[in-house]
């Protein structure tokens, strides 16, 4: 039986696939098969990775993909590049492994466990195995929480959820969706070929249903092995890092960009901050230049410090929207909690180079968080110059600003109704013509914001101007005055 580890990804993971690649080679004797997506890998770049080992075998995949979010495409190309060689390699003891999955050192006492299993006995053998990151695969939210190309967070209705779920699977989509699902970062497989077929029928059919988020074949999958009453083996859970990259895990799955964070902290000087950077860092000085200059240009190109902080940036859009349309500013967002928000808009100013001042305000009585923690986050970001961190209630922060100062005004401070309408006359006061005046808890399919959207209504129907929404956002912009 051929042993063949499987990465699968495209030129923006060339250095992070190395790494993986590296980690797991050194434990395993394995054949390294790498899938490269999208365009041909330069050859330069292949004979970096054949360097490492003389038997990796490297493979082309591309294929037409259409959909309605073009920016989903590479991430569709690497999912159908998933069944395509989870298939073609079906008679090979296969490990389907992300390129954010670093591996300890104890991965090689691991290993001879999963070889017996898998050479045991052929009547047994398991046709997939894994770490089980839901009990239940209808409780994966992320099957229906789409992110755009800016990181924001579509969310959809029960109704649709619903409708969704009648389609691909059927009136039993209940049963179907009652197994457990695997963390799709580390998958093993063998003479699977009417799991992957099923897995794939599943997978497809949620690319034709606008609800569904189509980075997610990990529903499919966990139906898929419902479905068919395969064989499997629930690998123990020290396997799986469950977005912790600071644990004692063989499998370190570096999710939400966190990889990224550690690698820059070790590029910047040389300390690693977690197992994941530990690993890393084994292996960073086989690293060729040019693949390190791109990672550090991509790092300063996008926003992906922030994902290391708790809480929630669903207005990511709004922010990015009016960033790009400012050349010099002034924006405030009312309610910090620990930072993750406002670290988010400050890597947005900061890889933009405009002169936008930016504040952010709160009252920091909540118990898990104060003005110490958030400085703490911005400053591991780097972008504490880019940011203003006013401890403040509210109504009191008003009081900071001339009328018609500010460009835009957010707000996500979960206030009572009565609250809530003064605070709205308040702060549109201190925008200028022309300006925004935004914030969060907004929906019109959702009944727990019912006060909320009337409050925001009766204010727009008594200034007499447009009330927009985006998603759980309202948007409302300050006219200019007629003469």
């Amino acid at each position: 039986m051929k042993k063949r580890g499987l990465w699968i990804f495209d030129e923006n993971y060339l250095m992070l696939t190395y790494l993986s690649m590296s980690s797991f080679i050194e434990h395993c004797d394995v054949i390294p098969t790498l899938i490269f997506c999208g365009k041909e890998m330069k050859e330069t770049d292949r004979r970096i990775f054949l360097s490492l080992d003389s038997k990796v075998e490297i493979y082309h995949f591309n294929v037409d993909v259409s959909h309605w979010e073009p920016h989903m495409q590479a991430n569709i190309l690497n999912r159908l590049a998933r069944l395509h060689y989870t298939r073609l390699f079906e008679n090979d003891l296969l490990f389907l492994i992300d390129s954010d999955v670093a591996f300890s050192s104890s991965l090689k006492d691991d290993f001879k466990e999963i070889e017996a299993l898998y050479l045991h006995d052929s009547e047994t053998l398991p046709m997939i195995a894994g770490v089980v990151e839901f009990l239940r695969a209808s409780d994966a939210f992320l099957y229906f929480r789409k992110k755009d190309e800016h990181d924001y967070i579509r969310k959809t209705t029960e109704e649709a959820m619903l409708s969704s779920y009648l389609a691909i699977y059927g009136s039993e989509w209940k049963q179907v969706l009652s197994g457990f699902q695997l963390n799709n970062g580390f998958l093993i497989f063998y003479k699977a070929r009417t799991l992957i077929d099923q897995w794939e029928e599943y997978y497809l059919e949620g690319l034709s249903n606008p609800d569904i988020n189509p980075l997610d074949d990990q529903v499919p999958l966990a139906a898929a092995i419902h479905k068919i009453g395969c064989k499997y083996w629930k690998m123990d859970s020290k396997w799986n890092s469950l977005g912790d990259i600071s644990g004692q895990y063989t499998m370190l799955h570096a999710w939400g960009g966190g990889w990224k964070s550690e690698i820059d902290q070790v590029l910047r000087n040389g300390k690693a901050t977690a197992d994941f950077g530990k690993i890393c860092q084994q292996y960073l000085h086989n690293c060729p230049k040019n693949w390190i200059d791109k990672f550090d240009k991509d790092l300063n190109s996008v926003p992906f410090r922030y994902r290391q902080i708790q809480g929630i940036v669903d207005h990511g859009t709004v922010f990015s929207d009016l960033i790009s349309q400012l050349d010099e500013g002034h924006i405030v967002e009312v309610g910090t909690y620990k930072g993750r928000s406002a670290c988010f808009v400050a890597e947005l100013i900061k890889s933009s180079n405009k002169n936008i001042t930016f504040d952010t305000i709160d009252h920091f009585e909540r118990s898990d968080t104060d003005l110490e923690t958030v400085n703490n986050s911005l400053s591991h970001a780097d972008v504490e110059s880019y940011v203003n961190v006013i401890e403040s209630d509210s109504l009191k922060a008003t009081e900071l600003y001339n009328s018609n100062q500010l460009d835009f005004v957010f707000l996500d401070i979960n206030s009572h109704p009565d609250t809530l309408k003064v605070e709205l006359e308040a702060w549109f006061g201190k925008v200028k013509e022309g300006g925004i005046l935004a914030g969060y808890d907004y929906s019109i399919h959702d009944t727990i914001y019912k006060n909320y959207n009337c409050t925001t209504s009766s204010f727009c129907e008594r200034h007499k101007i447009p009330l927009r929404t985006y998603e759980y956002q309202f948007v409302i912009k300050k006219p200019f005055k007629t003469i």
